[in-house]
């Protein structure tokens, strides 16, 4: 029954955990709306930290209790079971159209814990170096699992300004773009007015690349701008871990048409960019770039995708 009862709670809490992207939907239906309780609101979180400590107590009553004293047993496996039924209703009543993306969050999550549960085993339970004795390399290598299971919520890369800005001329609008180096919100400041790279209404936080449309009006006569990213450490269901603010200020030139326009044109350079990025250089009046196409041959990486904005420094 132990056993079956750490089965059991791992299940509900990697099944319970894979549906975050309906907890906002279970709130709504318990009423959250109606009173705006911040105890409805953040009932699920407290609900799946709930689920956390009995999964802990399964496991830790294994080895603690004697095998004698089914209580506890029977206890923890009521407790289970009123999870297990929670779990079913939930889907039943609104959840099973969120299946296609939850199945495959709780099949990631249930690998990460077979692999954190099997390098825990064949360090303490199953030793067969001398280092079984050495506390040290157990608390290094306890540490390191730990770490390693963390990263699958928690973003450790470390952020900065991997692109800058390149701004696309569209119809009355600038496209601002520019990239991180892992995923990040990003956002463009003109004087004091923050322009945001965001999708029907909510900030774009899973972009390396960033793209803020600006009105050209604005950004002419501000005549300078300031892009800015913020790492996403962790997402929620109701929010997120952001880290530090990393800024960059740029100065901008319009075009001014009134003597005519002065600018230089590339097309099927295909990867070919220094010989033509040294040609465009020998022009020092230019005012814009027009890129006809054909500018990479593959595209297979990440850094391939940015070839185009990675020649920002043909102005520079």
């Amino acid at each position: 029954i132990k056993i079956f009862n750490i089965i059991l709670s791992l299940f509900n809490l990697l099944m319970f955990f894979s549906m975050r992207c309906i907890w906002s939907g279970i709130s709504k239906t318990l009423g959250y709306e109606k009173s705006y309780s911040p105890l409805l609101l953040n009932l699920p979180v407290i609900i799946c930290f709930v689920i956390l400590f009995v999964a802990i107590l399964n496991v830790a009553l294994y080895f603690i209790l004697d095998k004698k004293r089914k209580a506890w047993s029977i206890i923890l496996l009521s407790l289970n079971i009123i999870f297990l039924i929670a779990i079913f209703v939930i889907i039943m009543l609104g959840g099973q159209d969120y299946m296609y993306f939850i199945w495959p969050k709780f099949f990631k999550a249930c690998l990460v814990t077979l692999v954190v549960l099997a390098l825990t085993y064949l360090l303490f339970a199953y030793p067969k170096s001398k280092l079984k004795d050495c506390k040290i390399f157990k608390g290094i290598a306890l540490t390191s699992i730990l770490l390693s299971s963390m990263a699958y919520l928690i973003n450790f890369s470390f952020t900065y300004i991997q692109y800058k800005p390149v701004v696309y001329a569209v119809e009355d609008t600038y496209q601002i773009v520019f990239s991180a180096s892992s995923e990040s919100l990003g956002w463009v400041k003109i004087n004091d007015t923050y322009y945001y790279d965001q999708n029907a209404g909510s900030m774009n936080s899973y972009e390396k690349v960033h793209k803020v449309v600006v009105p050209m009006n604005i950004l002419d006569e501000a005549k300078s701008y300031t892009i800015g990213i913020q790492k996403m450490i962790y997402r929620g269901p109701f929010g997120g871990i952001k880290g530090r603010i990393i800024e960059e200020q740029y100065n901008f030139r319009p075009v001014d048409s009134s003597d005519g326009l002065n600018y230089y044109s590339l097309s099927d350079i295909h990867m070919g960019s220094k010989a033509v990025l040294k040609a465009a250089n020998y022009n020092q009046e230019k005012e814009f770039l027009v890129i006809a196409g054909d500018s990479i041959s593959l595209v297979d990486s990440y850094s391939d995708a940015q070839y185009i904005n990675n020649s920002y420094d043909i102005f520079i």
